[in-house]
């Protein structure tokens, strides 16, 4: 009973100095900026020109998906967003509506501390403004990330976690919420979100942690923003062109619980397609990826199916059309494929029981992420870039791929 107690005071005292912390640092930027008018920071290009800070609370529970899902009480999320405003300087400014963008520092209770544990996640996002200019308006905001938690699931000491199988998790959030302004530097803001925490299917067991929230908070910044003039899009190149994307795979083969503690397979990718620019700040790509998996041969092998064509059997060949959003040297792509030969998951994955029996999972696949460009990402041709995505089969992970993409 002591031992609890004084965890509990810990996890309070913990809570305390994170939001204290967040206190001070509004305090002390508040202090630096009345020192000074507008004018004078736009003459000096102070750092704050660009800042914005703000802070949200989040509360929800955990949608239970499963049965064997544990017994959860409200979740609650505390954010920090360290945001650079954007202002016409470069070219896809305007065309998303000067968003917001930066990092969400998130520390969560997932309401279940001795199954689930807690999680510090650190999230890049992006928030798009809506009547951006009025005193009362709505923001979209997208943001995704890692996050560590302090327990996960062990045969042993946590065999009742089914939901994070893994230490480290990647973090989504997607949510709405209205904003009224107070001042020019002053708004409050409060709306609804979906967050997801899951391992890509890298660790099992991944039910993964789905949750509904409400938010609400303030938002402070120190500088009015003064727009710019439209930086004119400069490159005029719309042809089509061809590209190349060799991407390593990870998974573990299994279902969404079971088996779980195997190893890690890698997937060799080798995807061809054809590239054209539409608009200022979009991309499309129409293309077939040929993905070889190690762990459908290793199965094959142990367990005698198709002997003499385990190795053959090991493809899954697919046609796919993809939407990549250009942000400057960064693009978030969006990916949709039809797998035409998966012959291993037809016959032994689906029939196993291995992905809850849902056929449509043998030819639906979606896959989503961010690249990184050497070069302007408008830039076609010899323009290499590196991506981190998550592939799933439907809706449900399937392996986290590491690519590099190039145009010829």
């Amino acid at each position: 009973m002591c031992f609890c107690v004084h965890s509990s005071a810990k996890k309070k005292l913990m809570l305390k100095c994170i939001k204290s912390c967040c206190l001070i640092v509004c305090i002390v930027i508040a202090q630096n900026v009345s020192a000074q008018t507008n004018d004078s920071l736009y003459r000096s290009k102070s750092i704050f020109q660009n800042l914005a800070l703000s802070f949200d609370y989040y509360q929800g529970k955990m949608i239970k998906i499963y049965s064997q899902s544990p017994q959860v009480d409200k979740s609650r999320y505390y954010c920090l967003n360290i945001l650079w405003k954007t202002n016409g300087q470069k070219y896809w400014h305007s065309y998303y509506g000067y968003p917001q963008v930066g990092l969400s520092v998130y520390y969560n209770y997932m309401g279940n501390d001795s199954i689930l544990g807690r999680s510090l996640a650190f999230c890049p996002n992006m928030l798009l403004p809506i009547r951006r200019d009025k005193t009362w308006g709505f923001i979209v905001k997208l943001a995704s990330g890692f996050a560590f938690f302090t327990k996960s699931y062990d045969k042993v000491s946590n065999p009742r976690n089914l939901v994070i199988g893994s230490r480290i998790t990647n973090m989504t959030t997607i949510g709405i919420s209205t904003f009224f302004k107070l001042t020019n530097h002053i708004r409050l803001q409060g709306g609804c979100a979906l967050v997801h925490f899951s391992s890509g299917h890298v660790a099992i067991p991944n039910y993964g942690f789905n949750d509904a929230v409400w938010s609400a908070g303030i938002a402070f910044n120190p500088v009015k923003m003064r727009i710019l003039p439209t930086k004119i899009d400069t490159v005029t190149n719309r042809k089509i062109h061809l590209n190349l994307r060799l991407s390593c795979g990870f998974q573990q083969l299994a279902g969404t619980a079971s088996p779980a503690g195997g190893p890690k397979y890698p997937i060799y990718i080798v995807a061809p397609s054809l590239e054209r620019r539409f608009g200022k700040a979009r991309k499309l790509f129409v293309g077939v990826s040929a993905k070889y998996f190690t762990a459908y041969y290793d199965f094959m092998k142990s367990e005698h199916y198709f002997v003499g064509q385990e190795r053959s059997h090991a493809w899954v060949y697919s046609a796919f059309v993809a939407n990549e959003w250009m942000m400057g040297h960064v693009g978030y792509l969006l990916e949709a494929s039809y797998k035409f030969y998966n012959p291993f998951y037809k016959k032994v994955l689906v029939l196993n029981d291995y992905n809850e029996n849902k056929p449509s999972k043998q030819f639906l696949s979606l896959r989503t992420g961010f690249a990184y460009y050497l070069r302007d990402a408008r830039i076609e041709r010899y323009n290499p870039s590196i991506g981190l995505f998550i592939n799933t089969n439907r809706t449900q992970a399937d392996f986290v791929e590491f690519a590099i993409n190039i145009g010829i």
